[in-house]
Parts: structure tokens; C-alpha cells; sequence
């Protein structure tokens, strides 16, 4: 199972890949920086496959060496817990050896 954690995630203003409603935003950046990068397959696929699991309205991941970090929203009425538990078991089949996982809530912003 994942190395690393559950918190919530997003008031830090940290960039990170993020999909809603269908619209894929790049991290975020300061004007005037470089444009914006192509999400990475690896990323990509992450997002493809959190966004099978039932109640998710929005997903963000962050990819650094090592680490892989993955925050959702759910629907109204949704239990946190009971949507993390099952979104960690979604990416399973997706997790590398080497590689520590966190999961957490997004908070609204």
C-alpha cells in the first residue's frame, strides 16, 4: 500500500496539476514566468484513474522526485475518509517501489 500520508491539501498555495470539470490547469505561476508545461503521462494517468472513483468532483496531484502527492473533493454529503480510502485503492496499481504517496482533502480556497 502507499508510503506517506492523509491531510488536506490546497491551502498552501502550492502548484499542482489540477482537472475540473473537465479542464486540465497546469500549476499555477507568477505573471511574467514560463509558459505553461504539457502534463506528464505519469500525472495524466493518475488524474484519468482518480477520477473513476465515484463522488469525485475535483482532483490535484503533485509530482516531485520520490514523492506523489494526490488531493480530491468530493460531492456534497461525500465522507472524506470513506473517498480517500477508495482513491488510494484506485492508484494502487499505479504506485512504484521508491515512490511515497500522500493523500489528502482539497481545501476551498
Amino acid at each position: 500500500m502507499a508510503q506517506g500520508g492523509v491531510g488536506t491539501f490546497g491551502g498552501d498555495g502550492a502548484a499542482g496539476w489540477l482537472v475540473d470539470c473537465g479542464v486540465v490547469r497546469g500549476p499555477s505561476r507568477m505573471a511574467g514566468s514560463d509558459p505553461p508545461r504539457p502534463i506528464p503521462p505519469a500525472v495524466r494517468r493518475v488524474l484519468e484513474v482518480v477520477y473513476t472513483v465515484d463522488g469525485v468532483v475535483a482532483a490535484r496531484v503533485w509530482q516531485s522526485p520520490g514523492k506523489v502527492a494526490v488531493g480530491v473533493s468530493g460531492r456534497q454529503g461525500t465522507s472524506p475518509n470513506d473517498l480517500l480510502r477508495r482513491v488510494e485503492a484506485a492508484v494502487v496499481g499505479l504506485q512504484e517501489p521508491g515512490i511515497a504517496w500522500d493523500f489528502g482533502w482539497l481545501q476551498e480556497t
